[in-house]
């Protein structure tokens, strides 16, 4: 769920691409796309490229020379060449259409697109940060008042000093806004950059069962490879309850801010949160905390006339449901198979959207929303790598840690390949290379206990790694199977601090995070990548746990 790299261009004069040689897709000899289906893909495009800082614009003016065909069911390449009216310097296009759901594409939800750059006066890719167009965070000085302008719609108290402001052109009221005595800074809210989210394997290993004697009785339960001990390069949940048994003291409320959950799939239905306020269905804010049925959570894609987030976080994608069941699938119910908490409760977020372009002010509403009802531990599988200088996401990070007891555990990205590692301490990924007692960051590792091809590293940004290739777990309607990606060590490692906190309910964020550099299983080829420099461990962390209760 991370987006490529961009860079910011020092130009102030303004610009208008237009085509100069006509943008083609390298056809495999496949139908010709409905126009309609055109129109959505080019508007997708003119979204992803647009630029527009300080006076200067990027954009596509016009479709007229687009020649569409689309390679196979899912795929669409898309290059072509613009030019600058103000400087005539070339820019090249290689963009990528993915078509996310079976059957005609119908509206913008149904294909993602993806372009890059290169050019002379272009030197990255279309992955920028953009922001929202109307809406502002202000962070006032102590005691400041949010002063005045015919720019300001309406405005939100968050939390302590920080406020979120609808405006006619946040933009402008920025600059209006940032040199007020009574302002701290001004943010926009940025959009996280396009991307296809990971997608369940087809058939990677032959995922006949593991060997390993298993204390569940979940008739798939085996085909978890992460459940192993050292030996096996997994995190010892076989050992910790053969062990140990089940000793949990009371429920542990996990947040997945994700692309929601299918909360009636057969293996997550028992485990989902339910807040005990609301009356479900009957069409009102039973509870008084300003959503209507938020029965499971929240949807803050789906939003009413009055900007209202829905309470409905069904599933859009098999992503969020992947992430809750390796959490906490229902043990020994005789289905599926077992998540790795006993006693975690998923409270379904959905925030991230199918092409994983979800925005500050979403991500800000969820941390606090998942906070103030209760959660100790919110799952983060997804991240950026543009920030241009904003804090609120991690100011927010910080907040819930200290006012609600908190824990954000973040995925550390999956920009890496088999030649070169992505350092996030040097090419940062937000939110995790935010500097925070209140954050904890994931890489992954594989099946024969290395780090991951495609994890991100840090010496200082990254804390642990944990299990995260050909992970299988529950995906919709009933399904299952493996997903890879630091999205999926981020709830491998939610799993086991959910676990301990449920023996051990008292801790502490910090010391939660502590608890889990401390008691990994040292990798001697982790050194230097991270701070612990291991993989996680249940059965170490639950006897670290009870030295410091």
């Amino acid at each position: 769920m991370f987006s490529l790299r961009a860079t910011t261009s020092a130009m102030t004069k303004q610009i208008i691409l237009v085509p100069f040689l006509a943008l083609f897709i390298h056809s495999a000899g496949a139908a010709e796309l409905p126009e309609a289906a055109k129109q959505i893909i080019f508007e997708q495009i003119q979204e992803d490229i647009f630029f527009e800082d300080e006076g200067l614009v990027r954009s596509v003016k016009s479709m007229d020379d687009l020649h569409f065909k689309q390679r196979d069911e899912f795929k669409i390449r898309i290059s072509g060449d613009s030019y600058s009216r103000w400087d005539q310097k070339k820019i090249h296009y290689d963009c990528e259409a993915t078509i996310l759901t079976r059957g005609a594409i119908q509206t913008k939800n149904d294909v993602s697109t993806l372009c890059r750059m290169t050019g002379e006066n272009w030197p990255h890719d279309s992955n920028r940060d953009r922001s929202q167009r109307n809406q502002l965070f202000v962070k006032l000085k102590p005691g400041g008042i949010l002063p005045g302008s015919a720019k300001i719609i309406s405005s939100k108290e968050l939390f302590g000093q920080m406020v979120l402001v609808k405006a006619t052109d946040a933009a402008a009221l920025a600059r209006d806004l940032k040199d007020s005595a009574a302002v701290d800074y001004v943010q926009l809210n940025s959009f996280h950059g396009k991307q296809r989210l990971p997608e369940v394997e087809k058939a990677p290993l032959a995922f006949e069962s593991f060997s390993e004697a298993s204390p569940f009785n979940d008739p798939q339960v085996s085909k978890i490879w992460s459940f192993l001990d050292d030996k096996g390069f997994g995190v010892s949940v076989n050992k910790t309850y053969s062990v140990l048994g089940s000793q949990a003291r009371e429920d542990v409320i996990v947040a997945v801010v994700d692309t929601g959950v299918d909360y009636r799939h057969e293996d997550l239905r028992s485990i989902m949160w339910v807040n005990p306020g609301e009356i479900p269905g009957n069409g009102k804010d039973d509870d008084g905390n300003g959503y209507i049925d938020d029965v499971h959570g929240i949807n803050t894609l789906m939003r009413d006339s009055n900007g209202v987030a829905s309470g409905n976080p069904m599933a859009s994608h098999s992503h969020g449901t992947h992430v809750s069941g390796t959490i906490a699938a229902a043990q020994n119910n005789r289905i599926g198979i077992a998540g790795i908490a006993s006693r975690a409760k998923i409270m379904a977020i959905r925030t991230v959207p199918d092409d994983a372009d979800e925005t500050d002010v979403d991500i800000v509403e969820s941390f606090l929303y998942a906070a103030k009802h209760g959660a100790r531990i919110i799952n983060c599988s997804f991240g950026k790598k543009t920030n241009e200088g904003g804090m609120v996401v991690a100011e927010t990070i910080n907040h819930i840690a200290a006012n609600y007891g908190t824990l954000v555990v973040a995925a550390a990205g999956n920009d890496s390949n088999p030649f070169v590692r992505w350092d996030i301490d040097t090419d940062p990924k937000y939110p995790a290379s935010f500097d925070s007692e209140g954050l904890l960051v994931i890489a992954a590792t594989s099946s024969s206990g290395g780090l991951a091809s495609f994890s991100n590293v840090g010496r200082k940004s990254v804390d642990v790694a944990a299990p995260g290739v050909n992970i299988f777990s529950t995906i919709p309607n009933d399904s299952y199977g493996p997903m890879s990606g630091t999205s999926m060590a981020t709830p491998t490692t939610v799993g086991v601090l959910a676990e301990v906190l449920a023996r051990f309910p008292s801790l502490t964020p910090v010391e939660l995070k502590k608890i889990a550099i401390e008691s990994v299983t040292p990798v001697s080829s982790f050194k230097g990548l991270m701070v612990s420099g291991g993989r996680v461990n249940l059965y170490q962390a639950l006897q670290t746990a009870g030295r410091y209760r």
